[in-house]
């Protein structure tokens, strides 16, 4: 079976543009000190977001990583991934108002996990979540206050996406079974 692309590169950067636009439009009681990427796929929509944000609001938020191999309650189940990234936040957490990033939500224990690794590091007064694809599925009580599309998608499928935020050209979204690469 071909893989499937659901949505262009170019919509995949208005939806970047309109993510940003929501959380500039927000009525902060703290304005966001950073966003953090969710190591790996949350690292490079973070930085789109950053750069999108950075052009409506004039104000360039630095961006963080927060690696939650570690942290997550599937560990013993889950392979750890060959490459990660570690947590690097160079920002401070505490009494401020954060910004997570990741790609793809779906059962919601990254974010948890991420969670979790997120007040191990410090306390922040608010964390909201930004999202590109919400597939359903959820397992957990965790919703984006950010996102981008949401589709249904069956549990035997994987959804993989790419960002280059220097290359919106190369976005790209792809939903296949769980038995193609």
């Amino acid at each position: 079976m071909e893989k499937t692309i659901r949505h262009t590169p170019e919509e995949i950067a208005r939806k970047i543009e309109e993510l940003a636009e929501s959380i500039h439009q927000r009525k902060w009681t703290h304005q966001p000190v950073g966003f953090l990427g969710i190591a790996n796929g949350g690292i490079p929509l973070a930085h789109a977001l950053q750069k999108a944000y950075a052009k409506l609001s004039g104000k360039e938020l630095p961006v963080g990583v927060i690696d939650v191999v570690f942290s997550r309650d599937d560990i013993s189940t889950t392979p750890i991934p060959k490459t990660s990234q570690p947590t690097e936040i160079p920002f401070s957490l505490d009494g401020e108002t954060i910004i997570l990033v990741d790609d793809v939500l779906f059962s919601g224990r990254t974010v948890r996990a991420a969670l979790d690794e997120l007040f191990s590091h410090g306390r922040p007064s608010e964390v909201v979540l930004a999202t590109l694809f919400d597939r359903g599925g959820r397992k957990l009580p965790i919703q984006a206050d950010f996102n981008g599309f949401r589709e249904e998608v069956p549990p035997d499928h994987q959804v993989k996406v790419h960002i280059e935020p220097e290359s919106p050209e190369n976005h790209s979204l792809r939903i296949f079974p769980t038995s193609q690469p």
